[in-house]
Parts: structure tokens; C-alpha cells; sequence
């Protein structure tokens, strides 16, 4: 028994192994079929066909805008603080040479009269020197006709006395009249010459009395403090019946209707932006609006730490649907110079200054020169008007490979030039 089970095992293994043995030998006889080689499917891409354009270049910056006008308006005197404009608070509207603060004038206009007083005094005695140089020319003038006499008469008793027809005594009493004389004419011409200097030193005070009184003229006028120009209060920091110390600031003034933008800008674009050139604001959070301006200004000089300079654009709120407030931060196109007959490409086609160009089913890389980034676009030379550029699925893309163009190849180029709203980096070559 046992035997059999063993013979029967045996017989199984070698029919098991007959089995495998002839079913290795048919597949190995069985017909091979032919091999191919991996078919390369084509690559859907969009692209973009190229034409001649004539473009003005848009460039972008950013800035805070803020009024033309603004500033504090503080006291240039001390005094108590006796009136307010009626209506004066944060946001007020006030028109230029408007009374705002009126501070107690008493003390100065006291100071004013006595200074007039003063004045009138010293310009007083100015003129009674030009009186006392009157009274002493007619002096001099008298004494001069008493001289001659004086002369005259020594000499007739000199003569007299040489021909014994007069005495010693004479000729003393007529050399001394003589002499009085003489003396009696040079105090007046001495007090004539002193004249000129006394009438500078007059003149020197009343010139320093003219000062008082235009200085207590002029604090008279700063204790009405009035509104250097029209617009609105921005900040108010004075109370009715406070004392007010001069350098102390009361309220801020702003006009809102002229605002002023300032951008910078990366040097490289200095020689295309210009004065008078236009301009479109925008502002992030208000969508669906922009306001326009014009260039006024430019920086002369640039920034050796950013490499940047500024300049500054006006908008005229008066000229807009909407007021541009101050403090709104900004996203300004500049208008540049005007291209012609160029090739723009998308910015994102430009690979390492190459470019894939569509020909005949298959994707070419080709070599381009970039002249200058337009927002999202870029002037390129190094293709031809009519040629297809790819500008999708670049990453995937080969030299030579096989592509399909899906649906026409658009000029997306030109229409996104026109964008003004795009999201276009600020360094621009």
C-alpha cells in the first residue's frame, strides 16, 4: 500500500514536469509579433501670431498722494485766545483771508501808540533842525555883514592912529569888536557843520522808531489769524479763552482740490518719462475707477540707495468724477514715448531671451533680443511679422518638438499692451 501511494507521487511530479516542459517549448516556437517604436503625441500649446504695432509705452510706479497745499497754521504772539470762527471743527470748509482766531490785541495796540508817539517825537525834532540850520544861516549871514563893519572900523582906526589922529585906546576897543565879531560868526558856522551829523543821528532814530512801529503794527495784524488759502480743517488743536504762546500750533489746514503724487521710478526709465506727460491713477481698493493728471515735475537727482528717482504728478480734483483723497496709496501709469512699427511678444514667452516659434507642426527655439518691457509685454527683435509664437506649456517644450496650436493663434499682444490695470513689475529695463 504505502508502496503504491509512492509510485503514484512519482508519476504525478513527472507528468507535472512533461506539462511545463512542452509549454515552454510552444511559447518559445510561437510567431513574434513585429515591434514598434513609441508613438510621440503632439503637445496642445496657444500661441500668438506677430504684427507690426506702433505702441506708447506705459510706465508703472507707485506713490501716497497728498494736497498741494497743507500746513499748520500756528500763533506768532502771546495773548489769550478771544474768538473762534463760528463753524471752526475738523472738516470745516473756510475761504481764503477767512477770520479763524482772534487773539486779545490790547497789549499791542498799546504798544503801538507808543511807539507813533515816539515817532512823532524824534521826527519832530528832525524838523527843527532843518528850522535851526534856517536860523542859522540868516545868524551867519548877519554876523558876517557885522564882520565887514568890524573891519572896516579897525582899519579907520588903525590909519587914524598913524597919523596921531586917534589914540592906543581906540584901536584896542576897535581890534577887540573886530574880534568879538569874528569869533560870534565861527560859532554859527561851527554849528552849521555839526548839522549834517546831527540830523543823521535824528534820522537814525527815527528810522529805529519807524521799525518799532511797523513791528507793533505787524503784531497787531497776527493777533487776527486768517486762512492763507481756502480748503478744509484737518486738524483743530485751540480752545476759545486759552492761552496762547507764540510757536503754538492751532490747526491744520489742507486743500483738497489740487493733489500731488509723488512716484519713483527706477533710473533706467529717466530718459522716457517728460513733464506734461499724462498720467492714470489708480487705487486698489476702489475698483473700477481711475483719475488722471500730468506729470509737473521731475527730481533732479536720484536716490544712490535705491537707484531710483521721483517724480510728481498733479490731479486736479475739480477736473474728476470722484475726489482723489490724500493718504490713498496709488498705482500710477506714466505715458512714454511713442514706439512704431515694432514686435511685441508676451513678457512670459521670453525664456532666457529665447522664444519658441510654431512652424509646420513643431515648436523651434530661437534666440531674441529683448529692447524693452512694455507692462506685461516685451519689444523683442530676432523674429519676423507673421511668425507664431508659443506661450503656453514653455516648461514642457523642446526644440523640434511636436505641438498643436488650439484655436487661432490671436494677437494677445496687442490687446494687452492697451491694459492699463495689469499687474506689471516696476523694474523696467
Amino acid at each position: 500500500m504505502r508502496r503504491q501511494l509512492v509510485v503514484s507521487l512519482i508519476l504525478i511530479v513527472v507528468l507535472l514536469g512533461v506539462g511545463i516542459g512542452v509549454s515552454e517549448l510552444l511559447i518559445w516556437k510561437r510567431p513574434q509579433a513585429p515591434a514598434r517604436e513609441p508613438e510621440q503625441r503632439a503637445l496642445v500649446v496657444q500661441a500668438v501670431r506677430l504684427e507690426l504695432r506702433t505702441v506708447t509705452e506705459q510706465i508703472v510706479g507707485y506713490g501716497t498722494a497728498r494736497a498741494d497745499r497743507y500746513g499748520w497754521i500756528s500763533t506768532q504772539v502771546a495773548g489769550e485766545v478771544v474768538e473762534l470762527a463760528e463753524g471752526l471743527k475738523v472738516g470745516a470748509e473756510v475761504a481764503e483771508g477767512q477770520l479763524l482766531v482772534h487773539i486779545d490785541e490790547r497789549e499791542y495796540r498799546e504798544q503801538l501808540r507808543r511807539a507813533e508817539s515816539l515817532l512823532a517825537a524824534d521826527e519832530a525834532q528832525l524838523a527843527a533842525l532843518d528850522v535851526e540850520e534856517q536860523n542859522l544861516e540868516r545868524l551867519i549871514e548877519i554876523a558876517t555883514s557885522e564882520l565887514e563893519i568890524a573891519r572896516r572900523e579897525y582899519d579907520r582906526v588903525r590909519g587914524l592912529l598913524e597919523q596921531d589922529a586917534a589914540g592906543r585906546r581906540e584901536l584896542d576897543l576897535a581890534r577887540a569888536a573886530y574880534e568879538m565879531t569874528r569869533r560870534v560868526l565861527q560859532t554859527y558856522e561851527n554849528a552849521k557843520a555839526l548839522l549834517p551829523q546831527r540830523r543823521a543821528q535824528q534820522e537814525a532814530t527815527c528810522e529805529l522808531r519807524r521799525a518799532e512801529v511797523a513791528l507793533a503794527k505787524l503784531n497787531v495784524e497776527r493777533c487776527s489769524i486768517v486762512a492763507p488759502f481756502g480748503g478744509q480743517v484737518e486738524a483743530l488743536q485751540v480752545e476759545l479763552g486759552e492761552q496762547a504762546a507764540p510757536g503754538n500750533r492751532l490747526l491744520a489746514l489742507i486743500d483738497p482740490r489740487l493733489i500731488e503724487v509723488p512716484i519713483e521710478l527706477p533710473v533706467s526709465v529717466r530718459p522716457r518719462v517728460r513733464v506734461g506727460a499724462a498720467v492714470t491713477l489708480a487705487v486698489d481698493s476702489v475698483r473700477g475707477h481711475v483719475w488722471t493728471g500730468q506729470i509737473k515735475r521731475i527730481a533732479p537727482t536720484a536716490s544712490e540707495a535705491t537707484r531710483t528717482f521721483e517724480l510728481f504728478a498733479e490731479v486736479n480734483n475739480a477736473e474728476q468724477e470722484r475726489q482723489l483723497m490724500p493718504g490713498f496709496f496709488v498705482r500710477a501709469v506714466i505715458e512714454g514715448p511713442t514706439l512704431k512699427d515694432v514686435l511685441l511678444v508676451p513678457r512670459g514667452a521670453v525664456q532666457q531671451e529665447r522664444v519658441y516659434v510654431y512652424r509646420d507642426g513643431k515648436a523651434y527655439r530661437r534666440k531674441v533680443h529683448v529692447q524693452r518691457h512694455l507692462l506685461d509685454q516685451s519689444v523683442v527683435t530676432g523674429v519676423a511679422p507673421g511668425e507664431v509664437i508659443i506661450t503656453s506649456n514653455l516648461d514642457a517644450l523642446c526644440d523640434g518638438a511636436p505641438v498643436r496650436v488650439e484655436g487661432p493663434a490671436l494677437d494677445a499682444a496687442g490687446r494687452a499692451a492697451a491694459r492699463v490695470n495689469s499687474d506689471a513689475p516696476t523694474d523696467q529695463k
